[in-house]
């Protein structure tokens, strides 16, 4: 469901720099009629698993999802639910470049250009935040592969796709703030926030 939340805003934006004259592509009420079909298809992409019983509990993750070892359950989901959208995205992120070279030198208004540039650049940014979350998530193929191979799942397999998983949402939090704020926000280095530990913990001792 996230990446086709992050579809519809990457053709937001799409309609503001290709078709800027159709407002009826840019309305609000547009985008929440969007939103409700795609949290009803997020929920219809489940119900052809939940009849033919490819959703399985997992003993040691104790949740109700797509076992490993299911390769057609496995298959489906990454079709739908994250090659379909992310395809989308880049095609019409490739798209609007096209519209933008083709037409750059018939861009007269500032204004216009201004907008333009930062519709481009958030554009960018979700691509970016895509195309990071799909690496991240890349592992994940691996694992009915091994299976396929050896016959068997270790036990780590449940808590590693959920680090990745972890990992994927933490890693997301800058290029989201960027698309809210308009600059990019980075995480303290290290460093800094080992040293600011250190003084939290000696500022604890010396008050005790």
């Amino acid at each position: 469901m996230y990446f086709y939340t992050v579809l519809l805003q990457a053709a937001y934006r799409f309609n503001r720099i290709v078709y800027p004259t159709k407002i009826k592509l840019q309305s609000f009420h547009l985008y929440i009629l969007l939103s409700i079909i795609q949290t009803t298809m997020a929920f219809g992409q489940v119900c052809p698993s939940l009849i033919t019983g490819d959703i399985d509990y997992l003993v040691n993750d104790y949740l109700c999802q797509f076992a490993p070892t299911n390769i057609n359950g496995s298959l489906f989901i990454c079709s739908v639910a994250f090659l379909l959208p992310f395809t989308v995205t880049i095609l019409l992120y490739i798209w609007t470049m096209r519209h933008v070279r083709k037409r750059g030198a018939l861009v007269i208004h500032n204004n216009y250009r201004v907008r333009v540039r930062r519709d481009i650049t958030i554009m960018t940014r979700l691509v970016i935040l895509l195309t990071c979350l799909t690496a991240v998530a890349a592992p994940h193929g691996l694992i009915p592969i091994v299976y396929g191979l050896t016959g068997c799942i270790p036990l780590w397999t449940v808590p590693f796709e959920w680090a990745l998983t972890i990992f994927a949402l933490v890693s997301i939090v800058p290029p989201v703030a960027s698309c809210r704020t308009g600059y990019m926000v980075s995480y303290p280095p290290c460093k800094e926030l080992f040293e600011n530990a250190i003084k939290f913990i000696k500022l604890n001792d010396s008050d005790d």
